[in-house]
């Protein structure tokens, strides 16, 4: 197992202050064990006071982005306002987003570019749904996305990929080990013919990861790191996935 992998805690929407507070505090003294990088990605609404309580081994991000630097999107925020309030990460393209908020390649792109152009590095999540699976699209379906996604300023150092597919994400569900292995080593492969600049980039999982299959997942050679929901969360849960 490769060391030193990215863990990315997405909280979603969970956590108030006080409570993100004390469980950073607690996090943070723990940061010796670490053997894996953390990158955490709270609710935007505790982003700002808890930057001031980080380290070296925990880079903030956030959940989304807007397109534009500013201008009348009520409810939206800039990536240049994350990196105001101390982001280096942004999340971009999660499968929840795509479906609930109805994002399309073509925004995902244009939100990711930006995203570059602010200096933010770029979590693109792609993924397929159960009835792609079944239909055995997954692949074209995930060359689709890059292809139409990808940031065309990117490169293999500011963006990742994070394969979550969307039959897996909170169902307890996991591709088998080798399916994993697979996908990964297809997206590294297909997504030099579309951008040769992203040649070696990371690639990590996402779907139904816990502190009970973190270990396998990690051991995987074509997974460079995890994408975290609800076990992260947990303060013990997280300890032991960054531990690993």
């Amino acid at each position: 197992m490769k060391k030193g992998k990215i863990i990315i805690a997405n909280w979603k929407m969970n956590f108030l202050l006080k409570d993100a507070i004390v469980f950073i505090k607690k996090i943070i003294l723990k940061k010796k064990i670490f053997k894996n990088k953390l990158i955490l990605c709270p609710p935007l609404t505790i982003i700002s006071p808890i930057a001031k309580l980080l380290n070296k081994k925990i880079t903030l991000g956030a959940q989304n982005c807007h397109y534009e630097k500013f201008g009348s999107y009520t409810g939206e925020i800039s990536p240049l306002m994350l990196k105001d309030i101390g982001c280096s990460y942004v999340i971009i393209g999660h499968s929840e987003r795509r479906e609930l908020q109805f994002e399309s390649n073509e925004i995902i792109k244009k939100k990711a570019e930006n995203a570059k152009k602010k200096k933010l590095n770029v979590i693109m999540c792609i993924g397929e749904s159960l009835v792609l699976k079944k239909e055995k699209k997954t692949l074209s379906f995930l060359f689709k996305q890059l292809k139409e996604s990808l940031p065309k300023n990117g490169t293999n150092r500011n963006v990742y990929i994070a394969y979550e597919p969307i039959w897996s994400i909170g169902s307890g569900l996991v591709p088998k080990i080798t399916e994993i292995a697979k996908i990964h080593r297809y997206i590294k492969d297909i997504i030099i013919k579309i951008n040769s600049a992203y040649r070696n980039v990371k690639i990590l999982y996402g779907g139904s990861v816990d502190k009970k299959n973190a270990e396998k997942l990690l051991k995987i050679n074509e997974v460079d790191g995890l994408l975290i929901g609800g076990a992260s969360l947990k303060y013990k849960k997280l300890v032991s996935i960054l531990s690993i």
